[in-house]
């Protein structure tokens, strides 16, 4: 049975990783469909929030010291189900994500997770400077 991923930000990038190996052969499934336009503008991101049939509509616990302008003082926590992932409709926000979650897939198993192995390319990432994904430091010069 062939590999196979959600169409997610990293679900795609691991899908074509793995389309690189000849012999493989990778299906990318998707629960949503194409992105809603909106998600294109970084500064209208927010709007496809709107459209709930792009997300999973999941809801926060209700809070009892905050979220007090929130109906039930819930908030959406907005996952996407489109093409491309939450990243569709993150407004080109980073986040490095918790260093406790790293730690604790470390301690499960999973050597060489841990927060400080893995924080090298998380700057690396974001020392970026480069142009399109695949060209060099040198093409971008040109």
């Amino acid at each position: 049975m062939p590999p196979s991923v959600g169409a997610g930000t990293a679900g795609s990038v691991v899908a074509g990783r793995l389309a690189e190996v000849p012999w493989f052969r990778v299906l990318v499934l998707e629960a949503g469909g194409v992105p809603s336009p909106e998600t294109y503008a970084p500064g209208l991101a927010s709007l496809g929030f709107l459209n709930t049939s792009n997300t999973w509509n999941y809801i926060t616990e209700p809070q009892q010291h905050s979220l007090g302008n929130f109906v039930n003082q819930q908030a959406p926590l907005p996952m996407a189900r489109v093409v491309g992932g939450t990243s569709t409709m993150g407004g080109m926000v980073y986040s490095r994500g918790d260093p406790r979650d790293y730690d604790n897939w470390e301690t499960l198993g999973n050597s060489g997770w841990d927060y400080d192995s893995i924080l090298y390319y998380f700057r690396k990432a974001e020392d970026y400077l480069g142009g399109h994904l695949g060209e060099t430091g040198e093409e971008n010069a040109r």
